[in-house]
């Protein structure tokens, strides 16, 4: 770990191949069964004071959470693509011509909109449950550390993507509040 702290592009270019596949499953596919999970989670967890064999209770109240995670999600993601067309920052592989990363991208790289969709997530289902938040929230790390580590992105574009995921989801929920009550 020091290696990638000291210099990341011998620990990028020096992983095993091994190492390569774990790391691009937890930049690639961790995402989605992620998403999976959590649609999963929103539409059979058991709500409070109701038991667990309430799955088909309070349908009203389960897909109004799910469209405010879809809001949210599809809303900082639609927001971190216009804001990298706007900065146009480049990726790791364009800033160090000796890197060469795990995934190859072409885009640009600032704000991560992985982090911004995965922080959005979090921190939409935090506002829903606050233990099931925390959890999609180390996950999100996990996704944006995974993405550094594949060469993919700089700390920078995944601490970007991941503030304006939790701002634009603090945003809307304050909003919904506003406009609910």
């Amino acid at each position: 770990m020091n290696l990638l702290i000291s210099n990341p592009v011998n620990f990028i270019n020096g992983v095993t191949p091994l190492e390569a596949q774990f790391i691009v499953f937890c930049a690639t596919w961790l995402g989605v069964i992620t998403i999976v999970w959590v649609l999963i989670y929103l539409l059979f967890r058991p709500i409070p004071d109701h038991g667990i064999f309430s799955p088909l209770q309070h349908i009203s109240r389960r897909f109004s959470n799910l469209f405010f995670v879809f809001v949210s999600t599809l809303g900082a993601y639609a927001i971190s693509v216009a804001l990298k067309n706007y900065f146009k920052i480049g990726r790791p592989d364009l800033l160090n011509i000796n890197l060469h990363p795990l995934l190859k991208l072409t885009d640009y790289g600032f704000p991560s909109s992985h982090a911004t969709f995965y922080m959005a997530l979090a921190t939409a289902l935090f506002c829903i449950n606050r233990r099931a938040g925390i959890f999609a929230g180390l996950i999100a790390l996990g996704i944006g550390a995974a993405r550094i580590m594949a060469g993919v992105h700089t700390p920078l574009d995944i601490i970007g993507g991941c503030l304006l995921g939790v701002l634009f989801v603090v945003i809307l929920d304050s909003f919904a509040e506003k406009v609910l009550s």
